[in-house]
């Protein structure tokens, strides 16, 4: 991972890519004034040198609080793809 990622973001966890063998999905939060911000990020095995590489972030979400966060981290494996979908281009409603 980047260095100034793990310096400024408290880890949340890992989840194991079922799709792809050699894929982890890392969540990294920060607290920005009164949004907590969830960053999930794709990792590649290495085999040359036995570690996780950082490869993209693949998208961040904003919560009002860090359980929040945590509950859709912790639920974020069981998401459907249509769920996904809809988390991914969220629509404002008047």
């Amino acid at each position: 991972m980047p260095y100034e990622i793990l310096q400024k973001m408290k880890f949340e966890g890992n989840i194991i890519s079922t799709a792809k063998t050699g894929v982890i999905i890392s969540g990294f939060s920060e607290h920005n004034g009164k949004s907590h911000i969830l960053r999930i990020y794709q990792l590649s095995y290495s085999h040359f040198t036995d570690t996780f590489d950082f490869v993209q972030e693949l998208e961040a979400f904003s919560f009002r609080s860090h359980e929040e966060l945590v509950d859709f981290f912790d639920k974020l494996p069981q998401l459907n793809g249509i769920e996904m979908l809809m988390l991914l281009n969220p629509v404002s409603y008047i």
